[in-house]
């Protein structure tokens, strides 16, 4: 073994000195014969991944990842074998999240080249890649300045993921979402992005061409941002998930895309007030029959109003959904609206059912029309408030 001939030359060393090299070489090469390296790499690897810290996520179901690569760095300092393990199992390698960052932070690790890093072992998987709690400037010469081009350029075939959550107005030096407008609109291919993930406080205009337009597998966008005038590669999107945007802009997204498999809105306490827009012909009807999945939270700040937001009775107008089978209904469902009965009528295939019990008109009492319902998700006192 080649240990043993490098143990042979020690004898031109002073005793002391070739006991010592000696022992050292004895030792590893005893631990590179040990059982434990001797196992099947998929074993090994599955010791490897229940020694690591997992990703942990805050109550927002945001990742944390940074414990998780410290434990990957630990582990594959151990020795050649340790370090192949930690490295060829692209699971670990998955998700990268820039988080927590402050610009007055001296300890804030070179992001730019762990993200380099993570996309040199991430595989053909793709990377999933979070943005959160940012407050370093994105202005040139600054970190999140040299991240975007690795992630949105670079690296644009292996971001699998994209999701970021930006408090900043468009004139602040923090704001992220300008710079990925500038970004998303070129002509790059992103030939493994599946979801797309926004969420920020301000209304920042679009720019007028289709966001990530070169993302052939791109089926999921959920988009939390007040009146956004967005586009994307619709025709690809089947999951569509909006929250306190235009509700009647959130129906004609709707109507204009029966494709989509998987739509949700939310919308709390009347957030958007203005005038009406849309006015689809009285007697036209949307029959949504690829819709399988569908959310509608529209809280009244007084439920025991006898107001109902013209939107919702523009859903209940307009839309029929035969085959669904999962809703999650937060809203007034009054019954003397006399589109409401045959709106939730036309949902004959309903299996699921999560609701919110309102003190004025609840969906209960519709129970009667869906024949082929097997859960009930209630959500009662505390949670629902939690949930408001």
């Amino acid at each position: 073994m080649q240990l043993e001939s490098r143990a042979a030359m020690l004898d031109a060393d002073g005793p002391g000195q070739s006991n010592a090299r000696r022992a050292d070489l004895l030792h590893r090469r005893n631990f590179l014969e040990s059982p434990i390296c001797r196992l099947p790499p998929e074993v090994f690897s599955r010791i490897i991944s229940v020694s690591i810290i997992p990703i942990q996520y805050n109550q927002q179901n945001q990742p944390i990842t940074i414990p998780t690569t410290k434990d990957l760095f630990r582990l594959g300092s151990v020795c050649s074998h340790w370090y192949h393990a930690t490295r060829s199992d692209t699971q670990f390698w998955g998700t990268f999240a820039l988080c927590d960052i402050d610009v007055t932070d001296e300890s804030v690790p070179d992001y730019a080249s762990l993200l380099r890093y993570y996309y040199k072992h991430v595989g053909t998987a793709g990377l999933s890649v979070w943005i959160y709690h940012i407050h370093v400037p994105s202005r040139p010469g600054n970190m999140l300045h040299q991240i975007f081009p690795i992630i949105l350029e670079e690296n644009a075939g292996k971001l699998r993921s994209f999701h970021v959550w930006d408090f900043y107005p468009p004139e602040h030096d923090y704001c992220i979402a300008t710079s990925i407008f500038d970004y998303a609109q070129k002509d790059v291919q992103f030939t493994r992005l599946v979801e797309l993930e926004f969420s920020w406080d301000w209304e920042i205009p679009a720019p007028p061409c289709s966001l990530f337009r070169n993302s052939p597998l791109l089926r999921t966008v959920s988009l939390d941002i007040p009146r956004h005038n967005m586009m994307f590669p619709w025709n690809r999107i089947t999951t569509m998930k909006i929250c306190r945007t235009n509700l009647e802009y959130a129906l004609l997204l709707l109507s204009s895309h029966p494709h989509f498999t998987d739509f949700s809105f939310e919308q709390p306490f009347d957030y958007f007030k203005g005038s009406r827009t849309w006015f689809p012909k009285p007697h036209v009807l949307f029959d949504m029959q690829l819709t399988t999945k569908f959310g509608w939270r529209n809280s009244c700040r007084d439920e025991s109003s006898r107001y109902d937001p013209w939107n919702t009775q523009l859903l209940f107008a307009h839309f029929r959904f035969p085959n669904l089978r999962q809703l999650d209904w937060c809203a007034p469902a009054p019954s003397n609206n006399p589109s409401t009965r045959e709106f939730f009528a036309s949902m004959q295939r309903l299996e699921r059912l999560g609701f919110h019990p309102s003190a004025r008109s609840s969906i209960s009492q519709y129970f009667d029309i869906f024949k082929n319902l097997k859960t009930l998700d209630i959500k009662l006192g505390q949670e629902a408030d939690f949930d408001r």
